[in-house]
């Protein structure tokens, strides 16, 4: 009894410890805050932050107008003394694409945990590992509070291309507008579809179908599509070796014989990538928690098309029938036939 006390004591603990650290960085982030037009007004801010927040304030209101989403976000600028916005930590089991997941109010059941200090995800990452999870230390590009807040840009973001920050706009404005509680794996896919297509309607309406810039994001996009084919089908052999029948040292066995045979695909098929390099990409090591966030960021593609199309691509008709959704429909991460 007295071992299960103190389990549960360190647990309520830790947590308490972690809600501290999540509301005082997010306090800090909130505190701070300036009306972006007070920044681009600033003569001491330079040309680059300026033109970068003018670009966030075009992109915000053309997704309001034009996509419908919820366009509370990106009015304030929040300069961070750090590299990232913040650091997400997710763990796998090792021989089962299982999450560890945590629980908080508001957003429910969730695969990761932010933190706004390195260090801080670093030592929890460390010890989720001596615990024999795989781990995955990832850097925030963004992330949105549903609401409950203004959500400001933050500096980080600004060292984004104008790309990546139109697609940053509209994922977080689709997480204000959509969000179903315990259902993580959903609503980042839902956004990471909107993001594409609606960054590549806010690229043609300003660019131009035929511009180089809007070919170039193309085939970025393509090989991206080529990225998540290998990783999803890396991940089905790893599921494969796993259900199999064997003793645990034959399953991580077949499981590094697995890993090493993905970056080899990479390599043989090198000529492919030209807008993304593959250099950082190939020399890091990779585990469940790589393939389970891969996954959760690009799964359901078919489904959000199928409805998307069968709406006419009307992003009004679009969203409402992902606002209808009281769950996280059966099956949809399934190819759509």
């Amino acid at each position: 009894m007295k071992t299960g006390f103190a389990a549960a004591a360190a647990l309520f603990l830790s947590n308490a410890c972690y809600l501290a650290h999540a509301a005082t960085g997010q306090a800090s982030i909130l505190w701070r805050r300036q009306p972006i037009e007070d920044v681009i007004a600033n003569s001491s801010a330079d040309e680059k932050t300026r033109a970068k927040l003018k670009h966030v304030l075009v992109v915000r209101g053309w997704a309001g107008e034009r996509l419908g989403l919820e366009a509370g976000a990106f009015r304030k600028f929040t300069q961070l003394e750090r590299k990232a916005v913040a650091w997400n930590v997710t763990a796998s089991a090792e021989l089962e694409f299982k999450a560890k997941t945590w629980w908080f109010p508001i957003v429910g059941t969730v695969p990761y945990l932010g933190f706004f200090e390195e260090q801080m995800a670093e030592a929890k990452a460390e010890e989720l590992r001596q615990q024999g999870w795989d781990v995955l230390v990832s850097e925030v590009a963004g992330y949105s509070t549903l609401g409950w807040f203004e959500d400001p840009l933050m500096s980080p973001q600004l060292e984004l291309p104008d790309w990546y920050l139109t697609r940053l706009v509209i994922h977080e404005s689709t997480h204000a507008t959509v969000w179903i509680p315990g259902s993580v794996d959903f609503n980042e896919s839902f956004a990471s579809f909107v993001e594409i297509e609606g960054g590549l309607q806010f690229a043609r309406e300003h660019e131009g179908e035929t511009s180089e810039t809007y070919k170039r994001k193309t085939a970025l996009l393509a090989e991206s599509r080529l990225v998540r084919e290998i990783f999803h089908r890396y991940a089905l052999l790893l599921e494969a070796a796993y259900a199999r029948n064997g003793d645990a040292s034959e399953k991580r066995m077949e499981k590094q014989r697995i890993l090493a045979e993905f970056k080899k695909e990479f390599l043989r098929r090198k000529a492919e990538f030209r807008a993304i390099r593959l250099d950082a990409f190939l020399e890091r090591e990779y585990n469940n928690a790589d393939f389970l966030s891969a996954r959760r960021y690009d799964s359901g593609e078919e489904y959000f098309r199928a409805e998307f199309e069968q709406c006419g691509k009307d992003w009004s008709c679009f969203l409402s029938r992902m606002k209808a959704l009281k769950a996280e429909p059966a099956n949809w991460k399934k190819p759509v036939r």
